[in-house]
């Protein structure tokens, strides 16, 4: 089994939930999903996502997938794939506590993601060696991959990776007994997982800020970290860190003489560890209780938890067990002596063969500057001389490929024009409506679309990749695919729509999750009406759905996933039903309005304003909203660039 530590850090870093427990739900579908006909990535990524999920409960289980992994990742040199695994099994040799093969197959990975360029992974296993350094008490080797790991995740802007790195520097400077510096790295993890809403972070951070401050003897800061961190770990339903939470706070309460409210924290903490069978813990409880109670001067119960507190430690240390475990630490001290001598050789090794590499690449740039500088100088003395002359007949066919370009485009933005609804079809569908549609460039890449199938009325509101011509190439596709998902096939829930129309884009783009291939897709909104029962389904790919009822505006928030690849996972969108009332007015939309840059400050206009003005306009009419939204923008705008398509659509019950 992971130790909780590294199981946490791994579950973060990769989205884990924090379980330390299998999900078999996640299990059956990876292995439904090996059963299908997927791509060779794809294939090789369930087999990784096997390994952890085996990984978490047993070790020697993960490891079978992972080694799978790796074999296939080599017969079809898939880079990122092997980087995966090794990371993998790296996971796998330290949860069987083989230090030494560990950092070994993070090294591996290490070394291929620094050839593909995966910043995500050669940071994740930066993180690893630090964790591992950790557990193995080389303090400051920790805080160089901790720092490496910051670095690499600051680049990439992996939020969640972080935070998690701060927390970890918080540990690590409380280790090097640097309470300063251990209080603000935990309190930059703190504010940015505030941000984000990562409560685990916030609860591991408080609860080290709560002990550092304990130790200074700052009780009421101590208090006010370790509640809040209780508050969060009681609200998430982790128990484990409930207790400990409840432990900290009664040995705050003692230091301060708070005997009575001391033990009524730690009693918590003890009923916890015993309804969960957490014996580890309930042994500390039991210990912190006791002398609680012998503080307080209550001998009785001092004496009958004390009994408790031994009864529990003698389980685990029984005496005939004494002789074997002092063999086994003795070879545990030998065996941990040698791979940490292993772990430094194949470290220094490793470092050697970077620093060859590096002076072998240098001095290959050397030469090549060489060359290209004496090449360069030679051929600009023979072009300057051939320049003059080409440089009118240059400037003539550029005005012609010009003209044919921007004829090109204008015929471009009538067939874009011809594909969208037409307004006697929205009135029709919808009579209180309006549709705000401005496009940065001659053709956008924002679409509407309007349709109606067995006895329902549908309308999406589609943000595609890009603007301008690229755009637009999407958003052709996607008016085309969503007339034959709607139109031929007749579907009409929106949920199934969307995973639909991923799957149409994602076979038409050839996207496997190749890390050079494009990466283009959509956000999306789509409603469904059905005027019967005066029902609304909503789903959305990064698109909310705005309600305003009785001046006052619901956000109904949609799947945070795009239309195209999105980490091999087929994951089904969610759902959402609304009853209608009369007067409801709903708004869906791309982000160009929010997104524009004006004011007397030249700044973004942002969602908060634009849901102000929604509320403010709720009464009148669609058309006069309308207009009142188009004017806004313009007086927003001003004379700054429009930065891109703009598309809002609203409707009125």
């Amino acid at each position: 089994m992971l130790s909780r530590r590294i199981l946490c850090f791994l579950l973060l870093l990769n989205g884990w939930l924090p379980s330390g427990a299998q999900d078999t739900a996640k299990i059956n579908f990876y292995y439904r999903e090996l059963k299908e006909n997927i791509t060779d990535s794809l294939r090789i990524t369930d087999l990784c996502n096997l390994a952890w999920e085996h990984a978490k409960a047993n070790a020697d289980s993960g490891f079978h997938y992972a080694e799978v992994a790796l074999a296939y990742a080599q017969k079809v040199k898939d880079l990122n794939g092997e980087a995966f695994a090794h990371q993998l099994i790296g996971v796998c040799y330290e949860g069987r506590n083989n230090v030494a093969k560990a950092a070994e197959s993070y090294l591996r990975s290490i070394s291929i993601s620094e050839k593909t360029g995966n910043k995500k992974r050669l940071s994740d296993c930066y993180g690893n060696l630090g964790n591992l350094y950790f557990a193995m008490n080389k303090i400051p080797e920790a805080r160089a991959y901790a720092e490496k790991t910051l670095k690499v995740k600051q680049e990439i802007g992996q939020v969640v990776g972080i935070v998690i790195c701060y927390a970890n520097l918080g540990d690590i400077m409380a280790s090097l007994k640097k309470p300063d510096s251990a209080l603000y790295y935990y309190g930059l993890s703190v504010k940015l997982s505030e941000e984000i809403d990562h409560r685990m972070c916030i609860a591991y951070s408080c609860r080290g800020m709560g002990k550092i401050y304990k130790e200074r003897q700052e009780f009421s800061k101590a208090l006010e970290n370790l509640n809040k961190a209780l508050l969060i770990s009681e609200k998430d339903g982790d128990m484990q860190e409930t207790a400990s939470a409840y432990m900290e706070i009664g040995s705050v309460l003692c230091e301060m003489k708070k005997y009575s409210e001391a033990i009524a924290n730690l009693e918590k903490a003890y009923t916890i560890c015993t309804e969960r069978k957490l014996a580890d813990r309930k042994t500390a409880a039991c210990r912190e209780l006791a002398s609680a109670y012998e503080a307080s001067g209550d001998h009785k119960n001092a004496l009958r938890v004390y009994k408790e507190y031994k009864q529990l430690q003698d389980s685990v240390f029984s005496k005939q067990n004494f002789e074997q475990i002092g063999k086994m630490q003795a070879d545990f001290a030998n065996q941990k002596k040698e791979q940490e001598r292993q772990l430094e050789e194949r470290q220094k090794e490793f470092e050697r063969k970077e620093a060859e590499n590096r002076r072998r690449i240098l001095s290959g740039v050397f030469i090549a500057i060489a060359v290209l500088v004496i090449g360069f100088a030679f051929w600009r003395a023979r072009a300057r001389k051939k320049a003059n002359e080409k440089l009118s007949a240059a400037y003539a066919l550029v005005e012609e490929k010009n003209k044919d370009i921007t004829d090109s485009i204008n015929y471009a933005r009538r067939i874009q024009e011809a594909i969208l609804p037409s307004q006697d079809l929205i009135r029709q569908l919808f009579p209180k409506s309006f549709v705000l549609f401005r496009p940065r460039d001659v053709v956008s890449g924002d679409f509407y679309w309007f349709s109606e199938k067995n006895g329902k009325k549908l309308v999406a509101a589609v943000d595609c990749t890009g603007h301008g011509v690229p755009g637009a190439f999407m958003s052709m596709i996607g008016n085309a695919f969503l007339d034959e998902i709607v139109d031929e096939k007749g579907i009409t829930r929106p949920d199934l729509i969307l995973s639909e129309l991923r799957h149409q884009v994602i076979r038409a783009l050839k996207q496997t999750g190749a890390l050079q291939e494009n990466k283009d897709g959509m956000d999306i909104a789509v409603l469904s009406f059905d005027e019967k029962t005066r029902v609304v389904e909503f789903a959305g790919a990064n698109n909310p759905l705005w309600l305003v009822r009785n001046n006052e505006l619901i956000q109904v928030d949609p799947d945070k996933r795009h239309i195209g690849y999105f980490k091999g996972l087929g994951l089904p969108f969610n759902l959402h039903k609304i009853e209608l009332r009369k007067g409801d007015a709903l708004y869906i939309f791309t982000d160009g309005y929010a997104d524009q840059f004006g004011g007397p400050k030249g700044k973004k206009f942002k969602y908060r304003q634009l849901k102000e003005r929604l509320i403010s306009l709720g009464e009148m009419p669609m058309e006069e909203q309308h207009e009142a939204l188009a004017a806004t923008f313009s007086i927003w705008k001003g004379n700054l660039e429009q930065v891109d398509d703009v598309l809002v659509i609203g409707i009125k019950v």
